[in-house]
């Protein structure tokens, strides 16, 4: 068997480079500067770390939606732990989000759980921000610094659209 690998690597990442920008830019345009902040580093840790096909087929007004939705989330957990299963988007994608503090094994543990209960998953991403709170309220969010923040764990996963 023969395989041909088509080299368009360069092309690709040019794409992607523009449309992460042009997704950057719409989030700084938001009215209130610390949410802007907080939606680019959310932003670049998701579109960092997502499959190619998550940051291509949606379009910017999309994947902004789409971020401001889960730091809406993120910032909304008054418990330990926080799970929420809908639909998102214009395309009604089927979205579970968790966000917890950090810890070992939390990612293989969602899975386990989810593969025992016979779901169909994918997971899209799974960055770790640094986010401080005071009585359950986010008071600083940033990028992981070492010694810095507490460590606090945001799983994104695309479940089967009949779950939701």
């Amino acid at each position: 068997m023969k395989v041909d690998i088509e080299q368009r690597g360069s092309l690709t990442r040019q794409q992607l480079g523009k449309k992460v920008d042009a997704v950057l830019e719409l989030l700084r345009e938001n009215p209130d500067p610390r949410r802007a902040e907080r939606l680019e580093i959310l932003a670049r840790s998701l579109l960092t770390y997502s499959p190619v096909t998550y940051v291509f087929s949606p379009d910017k007004e999309q994947i902004s939606e789409w971020i401001g939705e889960f730091l809406d989330f993120i910032e909304q957990r008054r418990d330990e732990a926080a799970v929420r299963i809908g639909s998102y988007g214009r395309e009604g994608r089927c979205f579970l989000l968790t966000n917890t503090q950090d810890a070992v094994h939390l990612l293989d543990s969602v899975q386990a759980f989810l593969k025992r209960e016979g779901y169909r998953f994918f997971v899209v991403a799974h960055p770790i921000l640094a986010i401080r709170r005071n009585r359950g309220k986010v008071v600083e969010f940033s990028e992981i610094e070492e010694g810095g923040s507490p460590r606090e764990s945001f799983i994104l996963m695309e479940l089967d659209k009949g779950i939701a």
